[in-house]
């Protein structure tokens, strides 16, 4: 996905590998300009719509990483995915979730789980104030505005 954009086959449950060579291929975000970098995707269902998580630009520099965690939404599964102001991930779009602040550097590799609490993202980050420290974040989300937003 790094390069190339996220994209999305369907799997045989028996073997986990693609189906069949006839499968449908669906891109479902991608980077046209500048740097190509998105990865890291993952999707849930709230609320009826689909979100698609994804990474965006520079992991694993430290505290020079600049990775980032966007979110798009749509009603179907294999998109189209568009962020709150409407572009598309396939155009760049993505609302952000999680971006560098503070003592956390390069958030991103996300993953969602439900928790007694909530909805969590959990991803890794560096830890400015720790020598750039890899270390797992761990944030609830509110989806009370139809968006997810880390808290």
């Amino acid at each position: 996905s790094w390069w190339t954009g996220i994209k999305m086959i369907q799997i045989n449950p028996g073997t986990g590998k693609q189906l069949s060579t006839n499968t449908t291929r669906y891109s479902l975000a991608s980077r046209p300009t500048g740097t190509k970098a998105v990865e890291a995707p993952y999707i849930v269902k709230r609320n009826g719509y689909y979100y698609l998580f994804a990474s965006y630009d520079t992991c694993c520099s430290g505290t020079s990483s600049t990775y980032k965690v966007k979110v798009g939404r749509a009603t179907s599964v294999t998109g189209p995915y568009r962020d709150r102001n409407g572009v598309s991930m396939m155009n760049n779009g993505g609302t952000p979730v999680l971006e560098s602040h503070g003592s956390v550097i390069g958030p991103g590799g996300q993953s969602i789980m439900n928790d007694v609490d909530g909805d969590l993202i959990v991803y890794h980050y560096y830890d400015g104030n720790d020598n750039g420290t890899p270390k797992l974040g761990v944030n609830l989300l509110n989806w009370s505005s139809g968006w997810p937003v880390a808290y």
